[in-house]
């Protein structure tokens, strides 16, 4: 009976290796971004003061805040806090941050000394038990129940980010207050979000793949490469809405590229990613715009070549644009009759737009702060990840810089090679079959057009912005998947093809897996004092 027993477990196992293998994956992935969201120090993530800030408001308020209504009792306008003897940047937490949880966490985690100070450490017991429980037990316990709050003084970010993320968190943290309502147990429940969306992220890649015939053992590879990224583990530990924005990325895609599969199931899809595509929108409006236009046009150009009914068409677009519209007229309720729609911090450039774009180029893809941030830099952008030591990680670059090139080139010939023959197939068989073609992959679609419009918003704002690797990372399967598997393919050979791309793969396996643990390392370094042989600091 025990031996009939195993005999069925090893082989439903054999069966389903693929499901095993990603578990594996997704487990081990989350592990370490859950290692990251208690050594990381809080706060010390980019923007993650002002992302709580809009998180406990929305929290303690019990509802979606406006810009025409005060906030709840426990926001205090800034000047209360008596901070304005700072001078410099220094002060700046203090201007444009207002609820009482924050600004105990910033004074109480010594935020402002150890953010743009490498030399500065945290307290020996940062990271054990009691020392979260000693921040939440000595937080306010009772708001400061101002009487002359006013709309002005809710969160900055109520116009700068649509407002689904904050929400979400926030409903989150009301759930689980039930175990504990401090400020360090509710930060720490925002992080711990972002790991989960970290896993629901892996999996869909995982289907994605799958549904762009990429083969079994290639599409693990691929997956294990976003999930080990450093990139990726930093993202997934921090407050950000960038992991919600890959979240509903991948599911757009993964549903648009359903909707072309299945005759059978297209109202249930439909309405899947309609729902996804307005929820896209209400958490980062560019990543919308792009994600939208690709999926849009996978599905009118499949209409087009099935011959569809117009009617049926307009029946579909309806469902997919519907939620968006609906959305929408909330984040527009939020912050109608506010100084901005959305907040921005862009101006004109200083150079000629071909100098701004030259610029761009080499900021993205030829070693520049951008470039270089993508590979691995942390915390506020104060912690470079170094492999083994300073003069390795200058090596480790230079590898990194000539392979960019050399994908970048090969990506550059593919997609001129694809353009010539869908031009020809367009003469020689229509439009329908070409067009169907060139927007059947709605992943790649908005990977393009993104990029442009970075290249672009660089080059015409002169980089206001402080353009940054984690930019792009809702979009980060999108580059390996065009780099890695897709672009190979302009080479002449079916063996030059394979050799390329798993040499490709395999090494980019190595530095995910070599950057996992020195990335680690280097948030230990930074944040935490060193320990000498006989265990003094």
């Amino acid at each position: 009976m025990i031996g009939d027993r195993r005999k069925l477990i090893f082989a439903t196992v054999k069966r389903r290796w693929a499901e095993c293998v990603l578990a594996a994956i997704v487990l081990s992935s989350s592990v370490l971004a859950i290692v990251w969201v208690i050594r990381v120090p809080l706060l010390q993530n980019p923007d993650e003061s002002s992302h709580i800030d809009y998180v406990f408001s929305i929290y303690s308020a019990g509802r979606l805040l406006n810009v025409r209504r005060p906030p709840s009792e426990w926001n205090v306008h800034p000047r209360f806090e008596g901070r304005k003897d700072l001078e410099g940047p220094e002060s700046s937490p203090y201007d444009w941050l207002s609820h009482q949880y924050t600004l105990y966490l910033i004074d109480a985690t010594e935020f402002q000394r150890i953010r743009f100070h490498y030399e500065q450490k945290v307290p020996a017991d940062y990271g054990s038990l009691a020392y979260f429980q000693g921040l939440d037990a000595e937080a306010p316990a009772s708001p400061a129940r101002l009487q002359d709050l006013r709309p002005h003084d809710n969160p900055w970010m109520i116009t700068a980010y649509p407002f689904l993320y904050y929400a979400v968190v926030a409903v989150c943290q009301r759930l689980l207050s039930v175990f504990g309502s401090g400020p360090a147990f509710l930060f720490l429940v925002a992080r711990l979000l972002s790991v989960v969306l970290l896993a629901a992220s892996l999996v869909l890649i995982y289907k994605v793949l799958l549904e762009l015939r990429v083969r079994t053992w290639r599409a693990l590879m691929l997956s294990a490469i976003v999930a080990f990224f450093p990139l990726t583990t930093f993202i997934a530990s921090s407050v950000q809405p960038d992991n919600l924005t890959m979240f509903l990325v991948l599911l757009c895609s993964y549903c648009a590229l359903l909707l072309r599969r299945r005759e059978s199931d297209q109202f249930r899809l439909s309405v899947v990613l309609g729902v996804a595509l307005g929820a896209l929108l209400v958490t980062k409006y560019h990543i919308f715009l792009f994600t939208a236009l690709a999926v849009l046009a996978t599905v009118v150009t499949e209409h087009f070549f099935q011959r569809r009914p117009v009617r049926a068409l307009m029946r579909q677009l309806a469902q997919l644009l519907l939620p968006s519209i609906l959305l929408f007229s909330v984040q527009l309720w939020v912050v109608w009759g506010g100084d901005q729609i959305t907040g921005g911090n862009l101006h004109g450039p200083s150079v000629s737009l071909p100098a701004g774009i030259k610029s761009a180029l080499m900021d993205y893809y030829r070693g520049g702060p951008a470039w270089v941030s993508w590979w691995g830099t942390f915390g506020w952008m104060d912690a470079p990840l170094v492999i083994w030591s300073p003069a390795v990680q200058a090596r480790v670059h230079r590898v990194l810089a000539m392979l960019t090139l050399f994908a970048l080139l090969l990506v550059f010939a593919r997609v001129v090679q694809v353009s010539v023959r869908l031009i020809r197939l367009a003469w020689r068989k229509g439009l329908r079959q070409s067009l169907r073609i060139a927007f059947s992959n709605p992943l790649l679609t908005s990977y393009f057009l993104f990029s442009i419009f970075m290249v672009l918003l660089y080059a015409l704002s002169g980089n206001s912005f402080f353009a940054q690797g984690r930019h792009w990372f809702p979009y980060t399967l999108s580059g390996f998947v065009m780099a890695l598997h897709y672009a190979p393919r302009v080479l002449p050979r079916e063996w030059m093809r394979r050799v390329v791309s798993n040499l490709l793969i395999v090494g980019l396996l190595v530095y995910c897996a070599v950057g996992a643990y020195y990335s680690l390392k280097t948030i230990t370094d930074r944040y935490y004092p060193a320990v000498t042989s006989n265990g003094m600091q």
